[in-house]
């Protein structure tokens, strides 16, 4: 059977991921980077490590100038799982393709998986078992396409991690944001390897609904109205004529997506103050429930030690509710440079306000 390479990268706190809106949070500071170690000890690594199937390739992108000891203590943390890396960023890679990658691809690989999952985030330990079963049976059956979108469904926690009395270990909730789904854990792409040289860093997450609906709905009307899709989709069919693939190089809602309709809880994603998507934290705090260890992550592996030892830190006081406020103001504006002066005042104000009414409903 032609062979399959599946890698999970893992983005670690470098500071390409922020280039252009760190503004001051960097990174590599000291507190930052001791906070996300406890994250990662306390999710990824073990949603890594206990995963039902071990048949694929670990790569931790680091920034190239973490420090020593940093850097020591992740070769140590990933030390005991083969086919676990670290990879310096570069910013001459291009990370959307896989010529960077090809120091980890087996010589012999027909096809490729790459699969994100952030350092802070929790995939369930069946989640490698599903991706490769789903693969397989395609190629047992001949029916295995060129290129492949793959994501979870619906079935996605947030866990607000802060302290409270009424919660000692946080609170969970339902996935806030129906729009972004799939979630950014687990996001996969699928694809014949290596004639069609692209990895998930291609095309986000965030579009995969809407690409996938525009797909099934591409009338010349919605050509004219969804130009970057349709330039996407012509990147795509251009690759494969390139490559003289036995592909046109088009996509089908049949063929080009797939969802792993696994019942059970597939995905948490952990919220928190240093988050660049710290926003999360403060929507939806009607629908919080405290966490329970023994019933709130069934199929995950999480390190609950680590979390009673680490939350603490993350209670109300005064010096959480200015970092708020200061992360509010940071990446208030994100993505909208356009905006002029006062509007982008405007947004801030109106972040805070939010920002402010959330740290109010805490605990």
């Amino acid at each position: 059977m032609q062979n399959i390479e599946h890698i999970i990268i893992t983005q670690f706190s470098y500071r390409g991921v922020y280039a252009n809106t760190m503004r001051g949070n960097d990174p590599l500071k000291k507190s930052n980077l001791e906070h996300r170690f406890k994250l990662f000890e306390m999710t990824c690594l073990p949603s890594i490590l206990q995963q039902e199937n071990q048949n694929f390739k670990w790569v931790l992108i680091v920034d190239p100038e973490l420090k020593s000891h940093f850097r020591n203590k992740l070769e140590k943390l990933i030390s005991g799982r083969a086919n676990s890396y670290i990879h310096e960023f570069n910013p001459d890679e291009k990370q959307e393709h896989t010529g960077w990658l090809k120091p980890f691809i087996n010589d012999k690989a027909a096809y490729l998986i790459t699969t994100k999952l952030d350092d802070d985030d929790a995939l369930f330990t069946g989640f490698t078992k599903a991706v490769h079963d789903h693969y397989y049976g395609l190629l047992e059956n001949g029916k295995t396409p060129y290129f492949q979108f793959l994501g979870c469904n619906d079935n996605v926690i947030q866990w607000d991690f802060f302290w409270s009395e009424k919660a000692p270990l946080g609170y969970i909730k339902p996935w806030g944001r129906p729009n972004s789904l799939p979630s950014a854990a687990g996001y996969s792409l699928f694809v014949k390897y290596p004639e069609i040289d692209f990895t998930f860093f291609y095309q986000g997450h965030h579009k995969f609904k809407s690409l996938r609906a525009y797909i099934g709905n591409r009338t010349n009307r919605e050509k004219v109205k969804n130009r970057e899709q349709e330039s996407f989709l012509k990147t795509i069919e251009n690759a494969a004529l390139q490559q003289k693939c036995n592909w046109n190089g088009q996509l089908s809602v049949a063929e080009s997506f797939h969802i792993i309709e696994e019942p059970a809880l597939q995905v948490v994603m952990v919220n928190h103050i240093e988050n660049s998507q710290y926003k999360r934290i403060f929507e939806k705090p009607d629908d919080r429930i405290p966490v329970d260890e023994k019933t709130s992550f069934p199929g995950m592996a999480i390190n609950f030690d680590l979390a009673r030892a680490n939350i603490y830190q993350q209670r109300k006081t005064l010096r959480f509710i200015i970092r708020a406020l200061f992360r509010t103001i940071e990446f208030s504006h994100q993505g909208k440079t356009k905006l002029g002066f006062y509007s982008r005042i405007r947004r801030k104000y109106k972040m805070l306000v939010k920002t402010i009414r959330g740290i109010r409903k805490f605990g």
